[in-house]
């Protein structure tokens, strides 16, 4: 009988144990959860604001350059203002200075280290009685160096990651970020989120467009765009291209218009730049 009690004894314990251990363990996990959830929502949110930001402006941050970005610009002194934003020349004549899409994609992951931090407010999980440190990185001290972005809690670094496909934009963050609550303390670092934005179609088709009006400049002809808008068509006929000429000299901007984010609820993704000294005009719709 004393054998027999002693086991049920044990096992009473045993499920208290487990059921209390479990109690407490999934409340944690859950939070771990909010936290990363939330960090890759402002991941996607600054991503998104970069990109259109990018894209906009001929694939820079700012053409005039702007080390608080890492931003070399173009180097060229003068650029095509339109509206509120500043366009680099691609284009003059038949000189190309276009940026590939590899230097877009690295002013894109130098502007999420600039800006992330602008995104995260934790002050509703400091309400909840955490501690919560993030990293303080001087980017413009180490030239924008991943390899040096070091935090004194984590031995993972900080580094961004971005690779434009032709249908969307994947983004990749080491970002560690120290939670601590009393006795306890954990360190999320992994991050990632895909953003439905096609720079990259636009970006080579941009690409294609610059080239055959550089062609044409050479031959001493006029680019007519909209006798060549099939070449330049998506399969989706989502894109758009205008050409606004200045009254007053032989430059245009030009703007590659894609429709397709509308239906995710984003606005048109723009790709703006501009061209000079050459004979062009035209638009395609579609």
């Amino acid at each position: 009988m004393f054998i027999i009690l002693g086991i049920v004894i044990v096992l009473i314990l045993s499920l208290a144990f487990y059921v209390s251990r479990k109690t407490t363990a999934e409340p944690q996990f859950l939070e771990r959860e909010s936290f990363a959830d939330y960090i890759s929502s402002c991941l996607a949110q600054t991503g998104t604001e970069g990109i259109y930001k990018i894209a906009a402006q001929g694939g820079y941050v700012n053409p005039k350059g702007d080390t608080a970005y890492g931003e070399t610009g173009d180097g060229l002194p003068v650029h095509y203002y339109l509206g509120q934003h500043q366009l680099p020349y691609v284009l003059d004549g038949n000189k190309t200075s276009m940026r590939s899409l590899s230097y877009v994609d690295t002013a894109l992951s130098r502007y999420l280290a600039v800006e992330l931090p602008h995104c995260l407010n934790f002050s509703f999980f400091q309400g909840q009685g955490y501690t919560v440190s993030v990293p303080t990185i001087n980017w413009e001290a180490i030239d924008f160096d991943f390899s040096k972005a070091t935090v004194p809690y984590s031995p993972e670094g900080v580094r961004f990651s971005v690779v434009s496909r032709d249908s969307d934009v994947v983004i990749v963050a080491k970002y560690p970020v120290l939670f601590a609550k009393k006795d306890s303390s954990f360190v999320l670092s992994d991050f990632s989120t895909t953003v439905p934005l096609r720079l990259s179609l636009l970006e080579h088709t941009a690409e294609k467009l610059v080239e055959q009006i550089s062609n044409a400049y050479s031959n001493r002809t006029a680019y007519d765009l909209f006798l060549h808008c099939a070449e330049y068509a998506s399969s989706d006929k989502q894109v758009n291209i205008y050409a606004t000429p200045n009254l007053y000299s032989a430059d245009y901007a030009v703007m590659l218009i894609d429709a397709a984010p509308t239906s995710q609820g984003l606005a048109p993704l723009r790709y703006q730049f501009a061209v000079r000294n050459v004979l062009f005009g035209g638009l395609c719709v579609g």
